[in-house]
């Protein structure tokens, strides 16, 4: 066979493609949030005033968790067109993933997005987190740009080189 102008064949294949996601869990938890109240009261000098207090109370929540993870092996080869030599042979061994993890289903004595409401800092992550895995296209993206990254460094390393050639000895003009 012969290609006019090509001096290289990239070819491979995919021998394994492996996704894994167990799926949604659902596990109940409990935790405690503040809360703060006016407080009427009579002062030294006999005036009325007020004083914020605050008290603990227990909530109950859903707490879910999920993963992804997408694994990719094979060999990706570059053969020399002239000599049919295999100049790379690269084995492919890609994993990514994706977790995500968040609280829903509160149940509380008080209204839990009131003004007066004070909840802990990892329970306001979790009530905002992301609630949707990524795509597993996204990740078999990311993953086929790494393998991309990876044979252009190769192949620019080793076979993109100009040719070695001798400086003149008498310039012409």
């Amino acid at each position: 066979m012969k290609l006019e102008g090509v001096n290289y064949l990239i070819f491979g294949k995919l021998n394994q493609v492996r996704e894994v996601r167990p799926g949604l869990s659902e596990t109940s938890a409990k935790d405690y949030y503040e809360f703060y109240y006016e407080v009427p009261y009579v002062d030294n000098k006999g005036r009325q005033r007020t004083r914020t207090e605050s008290s603990k109370a227990e909530m109950y929540f859903s707490l879910y968790k999920d993963k992804l993870s997408l694994a990719l092996s094979g060999v990706i080869k570059v053969i020399e067109v002239k000599t049919g030599r295999l100049m790379i042979n690269h084995q492919i061994s890609e994993e990514a993933g994706d977790e995500i993890e968040y609280a829903d289903r509160f149940r509380a004595a008080h209204d839990l997005n009131a003004n007066n409401i004070a909840l802990p800092e990892p329970i306001k992550k979790l009530r905002s987190a992301r609630r949707e895995l990524k795509d597993d296209s996204v990740l078999a993206k990311e993953m086929i740009s790494s393998i991309a990254r990876v044979m252009t460094d190769k192949i620019l390393a080793g076979l993109d080189v100009t040719p070695d050639v001798n400086d003149p000895a008498i310039l012409k003009y």
